[in-house]
């Protein structure tokens, strides 16, 4: 087991689970490293895409939304943005493979989120990454 990053889509796509189509395992132990290039890339981070809700947050660890807590809104991501820095990572980490360990599998991961948010983009529907812990 382990934490995992996975897209979620704002409107479903009848026989399509985004969740299901990215492992965003090896993603989530690189996260701070692929945010940090990120930046220094100068463009939006992976965690930048993250949005989940009070009450989707506390159920995971079987837990109610303690009262009085103010929800924000979940907030939906444009696939091509999504799409620039997946893509942006992608292409960093052809030229500079040796600087994160288990590189491979990462770039399998941001492929397969490249994909998906390459349907979400051609089924018009918003996105946001959510974690699986």
């Amino acid at each position: 087991m382990g934490v995992a990053y996975y897209p979620s889509f704002e409107r479903q796509i009848p026989g399509f689970d985004p969740s299901t189509a990215v492992s965003g395992k090896s993603t989530a132990r690189s996260m701070k490293q692929l945010d940090g290039i990120c930046v220094r890339l100068g463009m939006a981070s992976l965690m930048s895409f993250y949005s989940e809700s009070n009450e989707e947050a506390f159920g995971k660890i079987g837990e109610p939304v303690p009262p009085g807590m103010q929800d924000d809104p979940i907030q939906w991501s444009e696939p091509a943005e999504g799409l620039r820095t997946v893509v942006g990572l992608i292409e960093y980490l052809r030229t500079h493979a040796g600087e994160l360990p288990d590189t491979a599998r990462i770039q399998e991961d941001l492929e397969d989120f490249r994909k998906v948010l390459i349907k979400a983009q051609e089924h018009g529907t918003r996105f946001r990454l959510r974690i699986d812990v």
